[in-house]
Formats: C-alpha cells, sequence, structure tokens
C-alpha cells in the first residue's frame, strides 16, 4: 500500500505539472527509481536502481553523488555492471598515470573496483596531483570504510575513523563547500548526551560532502540540564565535519502557557517520563523561522543523507513518520471511556518530518496539542501525535525506522536489500542481554556490533571516558 501510494503520488506530481523543468523531470526519474530501493524485495533490483541513479546523477555532472549510490549499488549486490560503471566514473578513459597504477598491480581497466586490490589502488590515485582524481579516489575510500571493508571471512570491517580522514581530504582536493542544508531537532538529557553524540556522529559521517547540517539539541534547563562539560564535548565532533549545532533551553514560557496540561501529564507519567519528552510537539513555535524540520530519537544510528527526507513535500500532511506493527503495539491506549481511540494505522514518533509551517497556521493541529489532556497515554508523546495529525500523516518507507527487537539480527554487514537507512534502539545497545553477550565472548547482532563502533569512535573523539559515556 505504501509503495501504491509513493507512486500515486509522483503520478499525481508529473500529470499536474505541465510545465516540469528539465531539473524537476530529473528529480522525477531519480524518485521512481527511489521506489525500488525503498520497497524492492529482490537483491538485484534493489543494485539496479542504486545505478539507476548514480547515472542520472552523472548525466547531471554530480560525479559525486554518482559515486556514492554506485558505492551503495556493489554494498547490495557486486557485479560487472557496477564496478565497471563505477571504476569509468573515477578515472574515465584513463591517463597515463592511471594506467600505470592498474599495470603495478596487473589490472585491467576495468577490472579493479570491487575486488582485493581497489584500496590498495584507490590509495595510490589519492596521491595523484589532479584533484579530481584524488578527490573522487579519497570518497571513494570513505564510502568503503564507512560502509564496510569486505575481508578473507566474507566479513566486513567498518573503520570510522578512516572514513572521516578519506572525507575530510576528498573535501579538501575538491574544494567542496555547503550546497544545501538540513534541518535537525534533538532532544536529549543528561542520561542521553552519549546516545545523542553517537547519532550525531552517524548523521553527519553519512551525510553528503555538500550538505551542511544544523542540529538543534533541546533541552530542560529548568529540570533536567545539560551541563557545559557536556555541551563541548558534543559541539567537539565537529572536529572532523563542519556542522553547527545549538543547545537550545526550551522556553518555560510555552510550558507557563499550558501549565494544567504539562501538569496533567507529570502527575500521569512522571515516573517514566520527563517532562522534555512532549517539548517535540511545540517546535512550531520553536522555530518560527523554520518551514520542515527533522526531529529524531536520539537512540538511533542514521545511515544515510537526510537531505531528501528532510525535504519531502509535505503538502497539507502535518507529519511525515513510518509506521509498524511494532509500534502499533507498543501505543495501544490505557483508555478512559471519554477518551477518543487512536486511529487504526498507528505511527512511530522515533523518526518524524514536521511541517511546522502547516502546524503554525493549520487549527486543527494547535486546537488537539493544547486540549484538556484526559487521556492516561501509554507513550503519551506518541500518542499525542497520532492523535493531532490523524488522516494527516505522510507514511514513510520502514527503512528510515527500522526497530530491531532483542532476538533480531538486523543485516549490517552482508550485503542486503533490507539493510536500515535508520536503526532505531528502542532496546538499547547497553541493555544487559547485550553486554552480557559480550562478557562472555558471543557473537554480537551485527546492528549492536555496528552501534559499540561507533560508540568507541565518539569516546576516541571526545578523548575520555566519563560524563557522557556508558
Amino acid at each position: 500500500m505504501a509503495r501504491e501510494n509513493e507512486t500515486n503520488r509522483i503520478i499525481k506530481k508529473i500529470v499536474e505539472d505541465g510545465n516540469t523543468s528539465s531539473a524537476d523531470k530529473m528529480k522525477i526519474k531519480r524518485e521512481l527509481c527511489n521506489l525500488d530501493i525503498n520497497y524492492g524485495e529482490d537483491k538485484v533490483v534493489v543494485s539496479n536502481a542504486y545505478l539507476c541513479i548514480a547515472k542520472l546523477y552523472e548525466e547531471e555532472g554530480n560525479i559525486l553523488y554518482a559515486i556514492k549510490n554506485t558505492s551503495y549499488s556493489i554494498d547490495v549486490l557486486t557485479g560487472k555492471k557496477n564496478t565497471q560503471y563505477l571504476s569509468n566514473i573515477i578515472i574515465g578513459s584513463g591517463t597515463e598515470y592511471t594506467n600505470s597504477i592498474l599495470k603495478k598491480y596487473n589490472l585491467q581497466e576495468n577490472d579493479w573496483v570491487g575486488g582485493p586490490y581497489e584500496t590498495v589502488v584507490l590509495e595510490e590515485f589519492s596521491k595523484s596531483n589532479n584533484k579530481t582524481l584524488s578527490g573522487r579516489a579519497n570518497y571513494r575510500l570513505s564510502l568503503i570504510y564507512s560502509l564496510g571493508l569486505w575481508n578473507s571471512e566474507y566479513d566486513k570491517n567498518t573503520n570510522l575513523s578512516d572514513a572521516f580522514e578519506y572525507q575530510k581530504a576528498a573535501i579538501e582536493a575538491l574544494s567542496i563547500q555547503p550546497k544545501k542544508t538540513t534541518n535537525i531537532a534533538l532532544v536529549f538529557n543528561e542520561k542521553y548526551a552519549s546516545y545523542a553524540a553517537t547519532t550525531i556522529t552517524s548523521i553527519i559521517l553519512n551525510s553528503d560532502l555538500d550538505n551542511k547540517y544544523n542540529i538543534y539539541a533541546i533541552y530542560d534547563s529548568g529540570e533536567d540540564p545539560l551541563t557545559q562539560v557536556t555541551k563541548k564535548k558534543i559541539a567537539s565532533l565537529s572536529k572532523f565535519r563542519d556542522f553547527k549545532i545549538e543547545f537550545i533551553e526550551f522556553p518555560e514560557n510555552i510550558i507557563e502557557s499550558r501549565k494544567k496540561i504539562f501538569e496533567q501529564i507529570l502527575d500521569e507519567h512522571k515516573k517514566r517520563f520527563p517532562r522534555l519528552v512532549y517539548f517535540r510537539l511545540f517546535l512550531d513555535e520553536l522555530f518560527p523561522h523554520l518551514d520542515q524540520i527533522v526531529a529524531l530519537d536520539v537512540d538511533i544510528l542514521v545511515l544515510r543523507d537526510l537531505y531528501d527526507l528532510a525535504n519531502i513535500d509535505m503538502d497539507e500532511y502535518f507529519i511525515a513518520a513510518t509506521t509498524s506493527s511494532r509500534s502499533f503495539t507498543l501505543g495501544r491506549l490505557h483508555r478512559k471511556t471519554e477518551c477518543q481511540s487512536l486511529p487504526v494505522v498507528y505511527y512511530s514518533a522515533g523518526v518524524m518530518v514536521s511541517n511546522l509551517k502547516l502546524m503554525r497556521t493549520d487549527a486543527t493541529y494547535t486546537k488537539l496539542r493544547d486540549a484538556e489532556y484526559k487521556c492516561n497515554y501509554k507513550y503519551p508523546e506518541q500518542d499525542q501525535f497520532n492523535m493531532e495529525a490523524s488522516g494527516r500523516i505522510i507514511t514513510l518507507p520502514s527503512k528510515w525506522n527500522i526497530i530491531p527487537s532483542v532476538n533480531d539480527d538486523i543485516d549490517t554487514t552482508y550485503p542486503s536489500p533490507y539493510s536500515p537507512f535508520i536503526i532505531h534502539y528502542m532496546i538499547k545497545p547497553f541493555d544487559n542481554r547485550y553486554t552480557n553477550m559480550l562478557k562472555n565472548n558471543y557473537k554480537l547482532p551485527d546492528h549492536i556490533s555496528l552501534y559499540y563502533k561507533y560508540n568507541d569512535f565518539v569516546k576516541e573523539v571526545i578523548n575520555d571516558n566519563t560524563s557522557i559515556h556508558q
């Protein structure tokens, strides 16, 4: 159903835009290819879809985006079609220098990508005086080390430190400047600061090189403040990639103006939830200068760039979010007779795009949000969003919010069409069930091992094992 709705939306756009520009036509073509990435269930289909997008970007002259999407294609399924294509867009028709490097390792012009000598060859190319070749080689290396490097055990080793270093080298070689901006809202307290730092690291590492992130870290200065030490440590992550982080004290006047509502919420849920979990209900007031924003939980890893998600066409919809049978189970209410039931389709609030402009102007949203709190919601913020935006929520592909259970092994290592764009750790990575597995030398699920790598990298960058770390 979700794929059918998305297809209909794209067709509607084509029909309605009679004078579609060439740039918009290209964007529509990419959206059609994206359908197979988002909903495809066959590796060949998904791999070809990434290659389809790569070639469309090459047509536009955006070679770095072509390298990125071909790398994703190869990560799903390695074949001659995508490896030879990637070779061509990195070195073109070849030069005396590139031919000499390939000859040195007894390789042909189109048979080195995806093979055992690829990183060795790319290292050589990265040292070239030709900035274009050097930049492209460095970018491909960064993608190899962030996606994972194959080894003889047919496993992959993710090296985040190397990934960041190659990114920096690519940016420097190609003199890349930000061309687009993505706005992100995170709400957290001192207890979850370590998670927030890990989430931010994953966002930045997996972002496009020309995308500048504005990350708004919202906290409760009255009841649940962040320390200056923690703020400084999180801000220090910008040493690897330039991004803006702004720490925002949630305004007491917003709470005071809804004092009765907040008191009712806290009376029923203060043992389980701090009041800051409700702050995301008021992002439209907190950011009057923004039209849309991506609001994320901090117990996640982001494995894809968020620009396209942040700029999804919201039209008359309040929110874009994912739904799953698991989130539906979690969101069942302890209902009172006077309370309206939740809609049949229930959405997770862990990954949301919020249409702030519409929320500020549409009375339906504000009326429901500011109404007297009568329902004993089990997951109050999430349930409240489902009530307020009922019938006006865009369903995102499930890959944008994969929620593993403790027995799941989300496949982030072996190439898979089901590889997530965002992993949401509702069962925390430092849960005793996982730490005990580690102590007893049991193999951890792939998504847990990946989280530990990101978290360890954050510790290394911040160079401190106290305060914000587990």
